[in-house]
């Protein structure tokens, strides 16, 4: 918890300096972590989402967990930018899903109330897409980015590369992986 009085960290200070005075309850350390590693963690976040409100929405939810995780971390050994960045792409990936998930119900409901639909073929559809939902929630997280990236929002190799930080050669074989590991979940 924040202590009401802080012990007013230098913003200069080294990662594991801020992150014990955090622990500590210094809310200036917090103020000087989240000042340092904001810009990239939004950027990263707004390569995975290509929406600024879901991107600010997952740093934020990065940091805010990040914090609540360093009482039981080591400061010495903790990478504070890796801890961020993988924090930050789960919390990116949860965005996609949720706004994946939201416009599946969307057109359900869309559906629904179209009574001049064949109501046999809206149920399939339904259950294709949830079917689709659950395999890609099984597929390893960089499979399912590399996936999500290319098929909902139709970036190209050299673009999701970039975005995840590999060459073209290592995002064709993830790429390639993700869809040989979602036909074989569908195919079960």
């Amino acid at each position: 918890m924040l202590t009401t009085a802080p012990i007013r960290t230098s913003a200069d200070a080294d990662d594991a300096t801020l992150v014990r005075a955090l622990v500590d309850g210094d809310r200036h350390a917090a103020d000087a972590l989240y000042r340092r590693y904001w810009p990239d963690l939004h950027r990263a976040c707004l390569r995975i989402t290509r929406c600024p409100d879901d991107a600010a929405d997952a740093a934020q939810d990065a940091m805010l967990a990040t914090f609540r995780r360093l009482p039981q971390l080591d400061p010495e050994t903790l990478n504070v930018p890796a801890y961020l960045k993988v924090a930050g792409r789960r919390a990116a990936l949860d965005r996609l899903e949720q706004r994946a998930r939201t416009r599946t119900y969307d057109d359900h409901e869309h559906d629904l109330a179209d009574p001049t639909g064949d109501t046999d073929a809206r149920a399939e559809r339904s259950d294709q897409t949830a079917k689709v939902h659950r395999a890609l929630a099984e597929l390893p997280e960089r499979q399912r980015e590399a996936l999500i990236r290319a098929a909902w929002h139709g970036e190209d190799v050299p673009t999701i590369a970039a975005g995840m930080g590999l060459n073209c050669n290592a995002t064709s074989q993830l790429l390639h992986r993700a869809r040989r590991g979602l036909a074989a979940r569908l195919a079960a």
